[in-house]
């Protein structure tokens, strides 16, 4: 099974999925404007194992399966991370394995299962992780996007919309440098979560978000931005909606500190 980082990418498909929400909630706030269609809604971690091969695991020995996944939370840095803060989600995914392995599940499956467990830690804890695991994890992401762009076959919109325009295989695409990042910000997250940790009021966020989408309306205009509320329509511009992304969270991240964690926690809640 080509397990790859459970880290790579957590942070990505909640950006991706808060732009679109956030953009269709921000033009829904206008009454002089309507967006028709869905808004996207993205699982964290949707392009973690896109790649995957669907053969089947009822071709392996089920303790060749749980074994390599026992390797696994023992050498990959993600997992580890995983087991030390989160020791409860390791013991889902392992019952959810028996459980797997035993009614012959392909591998397609079992990646897409493994990917939705890890999502719901990730997408539940960092909104309240800590000031700094927070903005590492947004600027690494945006580090990622940027690198992504400038590689081809339209590889950043991909990464963030994997949903839309299939996946990829990011380990053959990211530096070593921002593999071992992201594994570092997958722990930044998960140790610094608190539960108490309060969230922005929605007025707070959005007195911080306007400007910002202000800034991009200018220089994209705001027909092309409010396409990130659905990215699935024919035509869209791949390249553009990644623009739009990017320099959305750079942004933010450009404002002081206390304003960019005000609207990261409120957008990512």
């Amino acid at each position: 099974m080509d397990w790859y980082s459970v880290g790579v990418g957590a942070v990505c498909g909640g950006i991706a999925g808060a732009v679109g929400t956030l953009v269709a909630y921000t033009i829904k706030r206008d009454t002089s404007r309507q967006i028709v269609g869905a808004i996207v809604s993205i699982v964290l971690f949707s392009v973690l194992f896109a790649w995957a091969k669907a053969t089947i695991i009822a071709d392996r020995k089920q303790q060749e399966v749980l074994a390599e996944f026992e390797n696994l939370a023992e050498t990959n840095p993600a997992f580890q991370s995983i087991q030390d803060f989160a020791p409860e989600k390791m013991s889902e995914i392992r019952e959810y394995l028996d459980i797997a392995v035993s009614e012959n599940h392909d591998e397609l499956l079992v990646e897409t299962n493994v990917r939705q467990i890890v999502a719901s830690l990730i997408s539940d804890r960092m909104p309240k992780a800590s000031d700094e695991a927070l903005l590492n994890s947004i600027q690494l992401t945006v580090d990622q996007l940027k690198w992504l762009s400038n590689k081809e076959n339209d590889a950043c919109f991909r990464y963030l919309f994997p949903q839309v325009d299939g996946g990829l295989a990011v380990q053959d695409m990211f530096s070593q440098e921002l593999i071992a990042r992201d594994y570092e910000s997958t722990r930044m997250i998960l140790s610094s979560y608190e539960a108490e940790r309060e969230i922005p009021n929605e007025d707070s966020a959005m007195q911080i978000i306007n400007p910002v989408y202000a800034t991009l309306f200018a220089k994209y205009g705001s027909e092309a931005v409010a396409e990130l509320a659905d990215v699935s329509v024919d035509g869209i511009d791949k390249s553009r909606v990644c623009s739009i992304t990017i320099d959305l969270y750079d942004t933010i991240l450009a404002r002081p500190e206390e304003d960019a964690v005000t609207a990261l926690r409120w957008m990512l809640r």
